[in-house]
């Protein structure tokens, strides 16, 4: 068992100057009732011997995702607790997610995902998360996406075209007209966007 934070800024900060430029700083007052119950989560942790996980420069969805890979190689059943939606990436045979969230708020209940209905949340299977995010963009994020690319639509690419890549390479011939011209014109946007999306699995 370990809990896993953030450490300093990613390359993904370096990459796009606006990566999660929307969230407004709390106030004063808040921040420090954060960060006074950060300290108490950290005391806690250290009292069960329950590690906290870190590493500098990366963000906790890379240091999960690491973890998990690592996971799979060695045959552990791996569980990862978060109401992220990025995470549905890394489900497969041998990973699941507990999201305790589930719901709307004050009837909120925990729900399982695995490889049977994880594409229950998105509507696109864990292998698609990243190019189903590329495309409609992240607003918790602030990952841009393809301007004019919706979630209805990004659910027709992706189920006739299977990539990101295959639209791209293809995109002289991608339906309808209004999809084509938007991934014409905001392909640099998509390339990025699955970039910031994607949780890196190779940290040291």
């Amino acid at each position: 068992l370990g809990w896993v934070h953030d450490a300093g800024n990613s390359d993904r900060d370096l990459q796009y100057a606006a990566y999660k430029a929307t969230r407004v700083a709390l106030e004063p007052r808040q921040q420090a009732d954060f960060d006074r119950g950060v300290e108490r989560v950290q005391q806690l942790l250290a009292a069960q011997r329950i590690p906290l996980l870190e590493l500098e420069g990366f963000e906790a969805d890379d240091v999960i995702a690491t973890l998990v890979r690592q996971g799979v190689e060695q045959d552990i059943d791996v569980v990862i607790v978060s109401p992220d939606k990025d995470l549905l990436q890394l489900v497969r045979p041998g990973v699941r997610i507990l999201n305790p969230y589930h719901g709307k708020p004050g009837a909120t209940t925990e729900k399982w995902y695995d490889a049977d209905n994880a594409m229950e949340r998105l509507g696109v299977p864990p292998h698609q998360v990243a190019d189903y995010l590329a495309l409609v963009g992240d607003q918790a994020d602030n990952v841009p996406g393809v301007k004019g690319i919706g979630d209805k639509g990004a659910l027709e690419l992706l189920a006739r075209w299977g990539t990101l890549d295959a639209m791209l390479a293809h995109v002289d011939d991608v339906t309808p007209p209004r999809a084509r011209n938007a991934l014409r014109d905001h392909m640099a946007d998509a390339r990025m966007s699955r970039q910031l999306v994607t949780a890196r699995e190779d940290l040291p």
